[in-house]
């Protein structure tokens, strides 16, 4: 892997992050992410969060933890979570590949990172060693089962959905996961899944989305709704959560 490209790779989906966090829908989504991860922690944790965009989910990361480190290859990523000042988080500049922590972890978290990845099962290989006994990772990706992309595959907008859409491409994905294919990611790379499950049953793609909550027809009611009834249908739900050890 040439580090410069890869760096210059993270530094230009900055731009198209900085305007999605005007998503009312991916905030709600975040938020949703870390009320699933808070039932798994225990008191005075000290975790890692391998990528930070624009560092909303660090903020809301930061105060279930004591400490909070932080690692992120793109400069301008890690200036703007620096930038909150948030007391308990470290933020280091480093690709994965070549951080070296001085301490192991009771979590590590991996919230839309490894569809980014180049090496993705090396990348979960190096977090494994960072884990003390017993520790955890919780891997959160989108999923290309999700009912917005079969009916995007129904309607002809995409051949197939586990291909690459300009959607993807744009954000800096590299790969389309499903539960198998995750599952067996993880297993790849000598870790165990321990859970499964889905997030939010996602009937349409994200623009529409923030369109009907911006407008008031989706209420906080039915994202909620819409969340119990991924808990039914986990394979069509918006994003895959899984916690690894």
């Amino acid at each position: 892997m040439n580090s410069t490209e890869e760096v210059k790779f993270l530094d230009g989906l900055f731009d198209d992050y900085i305007t999605s966090n005007d998503s009312p829908y991916l905030r709600n989504m975040r938020e949703l992410e870390v009320e699933r991860i808070k039932d798994h922690l225990r008191p005075n944790g000290i975790a890692l969060e391998l990528g930070c965009e624009i560092g909303y989910m660090t903020s809301l990361l930061a105060p279930l933890v004591d400490t909070l480190h932080v690692v992120e290859g793109s400069p301008r990523f890690a200036a703007t979570t620096k930038s909150r000042q948030i007391p308990n988080v470290e933020v280091s500049l480093s690709l994965f590949e070549y951080y070296e922590p001085s301490v192991k972890y009771d979590y590590i978290f991996m919230s839309h990172v490894l569809e980014h990845l180049a090496e993705p099962i090396e990348t979960l290989q190096k977090a494994k060693t960072w884990l003390k006994p017993g520790g955890m990772i919780f891997i959160i990706v989108p999923n290309g089962n999700a009912a917005s992309r079969r009916l995007a595959e129904g309607m002809g907008i995409i051949k197939d959905r586990f291909a690459l859409t300009p959607n993807d491409i744009r954000g800096g994905h590299r790969r389309v996961y499903d539960i198998p294919s995750l599952v067996s990611t993880i297993a790849m790379s000598g870790l165990t899944a321990v859970t499964w499950s889905g997030l939010f049953f996602k009937p349409f793609a994200d623009f529409q989305l923030d369109q009907l909550i911006e407008s008031g027809f989706l209420t906080k009611e039915h994202l909620r709704g819409l969340d119990e009834v991924g808990k039914i249908y986990p394979d069509l739900c918006g994003a895959i959560m899984v916690t690894a050890k």
